[in-house]
């Protein structure tokens, strides 16, 4: 496949040529490609001596051998698979002994011409050495095949540069003139001579020989390099290792810039060769240093530096790693870090010989530094910083490695490696003053810092994985055998090794950690301080002010450290080593910031363009990876669930404790650090605008609110002198906040859409606070009196105001919960109409007006009849439920007076008769335990006399109107003995021989087939119909 545009312009070039009598023509100001093989073989023996006798040491780069074999490197990778050719790409390079510092620059430039000689002898060759007899040559332009031409073998030298070949007329088409670009039978007769000398000569087996041709000359030269290695002589020692490095260094070369990315067993046959070159080049040295001919460790410390290099290729794992196995960890890694896709075979390969090139240059830059040498300390110091900075990159991969197999000491190691490596670069680099950010600071200084800030925050990212991992992975204990206390040792150890680059960077900027948690705990929490309590200054104050003295207080959180510490050691080690990840992630996260800030400072400067800096997250607006504080924010939230779970179990063994021990200040405390870490989780997910866990984080800090409300534990700002009404004021501001809580948690979300499920918890959760706060306020209110009886006097009435703060919570949680749906939310919003018709049927007497009255009545009978309609359908395991609600509601019924009344509130009160069937007992025996069941139908048995008793007063109540009614009558007129009947009736059980049910279920296994009372309400709503 060749570019028609660019075979046109050869054309064009081999015309001029011709008419000029020159094979290649010599333009002053153009600097042309090197002279092939073939070229010299045509140029006039005048003009190859007179290029021989111009040559100098300062031009000397025009006399390079050049290969004849033209690679596929400008050819489309579509083409490719198809088997095509490029005749057309620019040459490999050029093989000089030179050390020319431009060289590399030169070579470019001569690269960018090729000579049409080369073209057609190169295709020539190929098809010959192949035995091809045709030639397709696809002339292609822009992209497009444009024409196909097939050429004889034998037709390549005289008609693959003729412009018939492209179809264009010129002079040469019309003279009908087809002149040979190079003749044929003059290569064939040199390459049977080159073959009959190499056969002549190369006779030895196993050796190495080296063919080598000055360019523009004859002459052809044959070394035996196996006979010159074995004369054991320096200089010829010292010669083979520096060719052979030179030669992988062009491998390397060849690799980047001219073999196709696609072409992977080409690439890996390179680094193959590479390899055996550089590992060559360290056999001689080595050799060399026996013979007293010096250490060389600089280029030694190359060599090894390339030989890593050659095991960190990105494509070296390609087709190597399969899918991920699910079991295992995902990769821990929340940027974009080198060497993601090289084996853990090549990455122990690469580490070995870094460390080999480190130990090479270490004692070098030792006898610089007494030497008081400024030049060398500067030089080896870099190279010795590069080999620093790809050593550690390459534990933090092995480590990531590490942390999805389970190989806990491989793990330690490698993080224990990078910390080290990691101290001894910023110790080579600090006299540059690396983390110098100003505006006067030079480039190279703020590269070196950044890349220092940026491992270093890979650092404390992989340790706070690692942390985060053992405790929520049970296999580190099993398959890894590692304990809590090895990670919080390695954690102290990497703290202690990178404690140079905090003081060189952070303070020396005077720039202050935001995420850090120590600083936000005010040094209450480090990797010396584990345990988790925190007591902020303005709560410690408060706390010793109020309820306790400054003694009693530093007893209280000892006591509750101490508590911690007993723990078993699995929790403990979970604990401890959750607290250690916050803290690592903090470190982590501060870096990334203060990266940030620094880049941002830069691109104002303009002295820095933002491409080169590194890519700490995946969008530009987020300086830390959403991933990371995540993490940060799941650690955080972890620590606050366990101190929260712990100040729960306190409260609830508060009988079981010792003896002086105030066991409310000691949940106090414990309650105040659960707050404490859910407020830093909040605060990461909120940074990195993760819903879900906001919305999560804050019904946690709802659950503490509830707690502080529901137990009056003594906290900040709650003296234990306080009268009742003080702790039920505080009560009432702690399910407040609880509420608030929930309410910025929908706020956060947004929309249901967002999350249908997290948006439904929280609303559940939200209705039921509600429904605890505006119960709570009733209770506390003059309403909420012990009596079950209406108010009567006018000056008990609430303010509008203060009625609203009741009504309104309970009729917000009513509306969730209907918009819910669900069964549960359908029992909860019936409880909390049960919840308002409690608190109408009490206020309802004592209104101002007729109009308050009628409002507040009707609002009692619309509540108490939703509730009852829910309880009567589902009365099944909610029967003491409905009967007392049945009973209230009759009573409301009782209340107002009428015969009319009257019969609603008996009607309701009959309705429990299901309650007490033996259906009812049947399915209470299957849903509950026997110490249940005994405490359920003793229950019952209470309430089935309350109903009894109520039943038998209405119908005493209903028995005289029905007298009086009838009293009115005439004495033909017909009489209603309704009521009687059913008052006989009543009389009539209460006078039968009772048997005591407690006393049955408490003797007996089973329970009664059913109460005494549902063969009477049965009887009396028979005698109740008309």
């Amino acid at each position: 496949v060749i570019d028609a545009s660019e075979l046109r312009s050869q054309i064009e070039e081999h015309e001029r040529n011709n008419r000029d009598g020159l094979i290649v023509s010599h333009d002053e100001e153009t600097v042309l490609a090197a002279p092939s093989y073939a070229e010299a073989l045509l140029l006039p023996p005048s003009e190859t001596e007179s290029k021989n006798d111009g040559d100098n040491e300062g031009d000397n780069h025009g006399n390079r051998l050049t290969t004849c074999i033209i690679p596929a490197s400008n050819i489309s990778p579509d083409l490719t698979e198809m088997g095509f050719s490029v005749s057309s790409a620019p040459p490999i390079g050029n093989t000089s002994d030179s050390m020319d510092p431009d060289s590399s620059s030169r070579e470019d430039l001569i690269a960018t011409k090729t000579s049409p000689v080369c073209t057609v002898l190169d295709t020539y060759l190929d098809n010959l050495m192949a035995n091809v007899p045709q030639l397709a040559l696809l002339l292609q332009e822009q992209g497009f095949i444009q024409n196909i031409k097939f050429l004889r073998t034998d037709d390549i030298p005289s008609l693959m540069l003729h412009p018939s070949t492209i179809g264009v007329e010129t002079a040469q088409t019309t003279s009908g003139s087809n002149q040979q670009t190079f003749s044929p039978e003059l290569i064939e007769m040199n390459a049977a001579m080159l073959l009959r000398f190499l056969k002549t000569n190369c006779t030895r087996e196993n050796s190495t020989y080296l063919l080598h041709r000055t360019a523009g000359d004859t002459d052809i030269q044959l070394f035996d390099i196996s006979s010159i290695s074995q004369m054991r002589q320096r200089k010829w020692v010292w010669w083979l290792a520096l060719c052979s490095y030179r030669f992988a260094c062009r491998l390397e070369q060849l690799q980047n810039k001219v073999l196709s990315p696609h072409d992977k067993v080409t690439r890996r046959e390179y680094r193959e060769r590479q390899r055996n070159l550089l590992n060559n080049t360290l056999s001689l040295l080595e050799d060399l240093e026996d013979m007293d001919g010096g250490h060389h460790e600089t280029i030694s410390a190359a060599v090894c530096e390339h030989l890593a290099d050659t095991f960190l290729w990105s494509d070296e794992a390609e087709g190597d790693i399969g899918p991920r196995d699910s079991s295992k960890p995902a990769p821990w890694a929340s940027s974009s870090q080198p060497y993601r896709r090289v084996t853990p075979d090549c990455l122990n390969k690469a580490h070995d010989h870094l460390m080999n090139g480190i130990k090479k240059l270490t004692p070098l830059l030792a006898k610089a530094k007494e030497r008081d040498s400024p030049i060398e300390i500067e030089a080896l110091s870099t190279q010795l910083y590069g080999i620093h900075h790809k050593l550690i990159n390459v534990c933090l991969k092995l480590a990531d490695i590490h942390l999805q197999n389970y190989f806990s000491s491989n793990l330690l190691q490698s993080l224990r490696m990078a910390a080290r490596m990691l101290r001894d670069a910023t110790t080579l680099v600090e006299p540059r003053d690396i983390f110098d950010f100003s505006k006067d600071a030079t480039d190279n200084s703020r590269l070196y810092g950044r890349s220092i800030l940026l491992q270093y925050a890979w650092l404390w990212e992989f340790c706070g994985h690692f942390a985060r991992s053992y405790a929520s992975d049970p296999l580190w204990r099993e398959r890894g055998h590692i304990s809590g206390n090895d990670l919080l040792s390695l954690f102290r150890e990497v703290d202690s090794a990178c404690s140079n680059i905090t003081k060189l960077c952070f303070r020396a900027s005077k720039w202050r950690p935001r995420t850090s948690v120590s600083v936000a705990s005010h040094g209450q929490v480090s990797l010396q301080s584990l345990s988790g309590i925190v007591v902020l200054p303005e709560d410690f104050e408060e706390i010793e002010t109020s309820v306790l003295q400054k003694e009693g207080c530093h007893e209280a959180i000892s006591t509750a450290k101490s508590i911690l510490q007993g723990q078993t050691q699995i929790k403990r080690d979970n604990r401890l080593v959750l607290v250690a990840a916050s803290v690592c992630y903090s470190h982590a996260v501060d870096s990334y910031l203060f990266l940030a800030e620094r880049n941002s400072d830069v691109a104002k400067d303009g002295s820095v363009d933002l491409g080169t800096i590194n890519k700490i997250s995946t969008k530009s607006d987020e300086p830390v990876a959403p991933l990371l504080r995540q993490r940060l924010g799941d650690a955080s939230n972890e620590i606050g669930k366990i101190l929260l779970a712990e100040s729960r179990s306190v409260l609830l063994n508060e009988h079981d404790r010792d003896q002086g021990r105030n066991v409310s200040h000691v949940s106090a405390i414990m309650l105040a650090s659960a707050q404490f870490w859910f407020s830093q989780g909040l605060d990461q997910f909120t940074a990195g605008k993760d819903l879900r866990n906001i919305a999560l984080l804050r019904c946690n800090l709802c659950q503490c609110c509830k707690i502080r409300a529901n137990t009056n534990v003594i906290l900040p700002g709650q003296a234990r002198s306080n009268k009742d009404q003080d702790k039920k004021s505080n009560a009432e501001i702690f399910l407040q906040k609880a509420v608030d809580h929930l309410v910025s948690a929908h706020e956060a979300m947004g929309e249901r859409d967002a999350d249908s499920l997290t948006w439904d918890m929280v609303s559940e959760e939200l209705a039921a606070t509600l429904l605890v706060l505006g119960v709570r306020r009733r209770q506390s209110s003059l309403a909420g009196s012990s009596s079950s009886q209406p108010l009567f006097l006018p000056g008990l009435r609430l303010t509008p105001g203060a009625e609203k703060e009741i009504v309104e919570p309970m009729q917000r949680s009513c509306k969730i919960y209907e918009s819910l749906g669900t069964a549960h939310a359908r029992h909860q919003a019936a409880a909390a109409h049960y919840q308002l018709a409690m608190y109408f049927s009490k206020v309802w007497t004592c209104q101002r007006d007729e109009q308050k009255t009628r409002d507040k009545l009707a609002a009692a009978f619309k509540h108490f009849g939703l509730a009852h309609q829910y309880f009567f359908l589902n009365s099944k395991g909610n029967e003491p439920t409905f009967i007392v609600l049945s009973l209230d509601f009759s009573s409301l019924y009782t209340a107002v007076s009428g015969e009319e009344c009257l019969g609603k509130a008996l009607g309701i009160s009959l309705d429990t008769r299901e309650a007490f069937s033996s259906d009812a007992i049947s399915a209470a025996r299957e849903r509950l335990k026997p110490s249940d069941l005994r405490e359920w139908f003793n229950n019952m048995k209470t309430l089935s006399e309350n109903v009894e008793s109520r039943v038998m007063k209405l119908l005493l109540s209903l028995t005289k109107l029905e007298k009086d009614n009838n009293s009115k009558l005439k004495k033909d007129s017909p009489h209603s003995e309704k009521y009687k009947s059913m008052y006989r009736e009543i009389l009539t059980h209460k006078m039968k021989p009772k048997t005591d049910e407690s006393t049955h279920i408490q003797d007996q296994s089973e329970p009664p087939s059913s109460f005494a009372i549902h063969e009477l309400l049965q009887k009396l709503s028979k005698l109740l119909k008309p």
